[in-house]
């Protein structure tokens, strides 16, 4: 038994691709790709696929985690290309091979963000944008499965970048995201355009996962 890790793309109109789809979608893709892909045993057998941290829909990512194992040994490199010869555009894998860690060894994500503001400029917005996250606190309502609930979560916004041209301004953020605190990047774009006073078009990318101490996660 050989357990796998693979990482994939989910790019363009796959974005609007739920996680369930992919799940399935994958599932259909190994199948094609002939992979002798391990199922679980009992009375309905299934194929034994998992994934870590699925993005919310509209979200385009470049470190989508899938897990398998394969009951017999192929080249890791042949995996790659007999899944990619069968997989729709926007999905594509970047690599594959035995897992380091665990999911739930998750943390945190590097996202990249682009705003594209319908009336102000790039640089009157991101002028706002450091007010913003300046500011000595950002309380903001978090749905909880107790309820909402409100939160600071200015401790855990990590700014790596920010730069107006053109007509977008574009931000790297690092946000935690994980089993123990998840903050999804939209929470914070939904506090932030109220207090701009702008109304923008976005895209959000995330592009890598992390452990603790900014191991990135394989």
């Amino acid at each position: 038994m050989l357990n796998i890790r693979v990482v994939f793309t989910k790019k363009g109109r796959a974005k609007y691709i739920g996680h369930l789809d992919v799940s399935r979608l994958m599932q259909r893709a190994l199948k094609r790709a002939g992979l002798p892909v391990w199922y679980t045993e009992g009375f309905n057998p299934h194929m034994y696929v998992t994934f870590a941290l699925p993005l919310p829909l509209g979200y385009e990512s470049e470190s989508e985690i899938m897990d398998l194992r394969l009951t017999e040994p192929i080249p890791f490199g042949e995996v790659k290309d007999r899944l990619n010869a069968v997989l729709p555009e926007g999905i594509y894998v970047l690599s594959v091979a035995e897992p380091v860690h665990k999911a739930a060894q998750i943390v945190c994500a590097d996202y990249e963000i682009r705003l594209f503001p319908e009336n102000g400029s790039p640089e009157e917005l991101l002028k706002q944008w450091n007010r913003f996250t300046t500011q000595e606190s950002i309380p903001v309502v978090k749905r909880t499965k107790k309820g909402p609930k409100t939160v600071d979560i200015k401790p855990d916004i990590q700014q790596l970048n920010a730069t107006a041209s053109g007509e977008e301004l574009k931000l790297t953020l690092r946000l935690p995201a994980g089993l123990s605190k998840t903050i999804n990047p939209t929470l914070v774009l939904e506090n932030f355009f109220p207090f701009c006073g702008e109304a923008c078009f976005f895209t959000v990318n995330r592009t890598r996962l992390y452990c603790e101490h900014a191991e990135a996660f394989r």
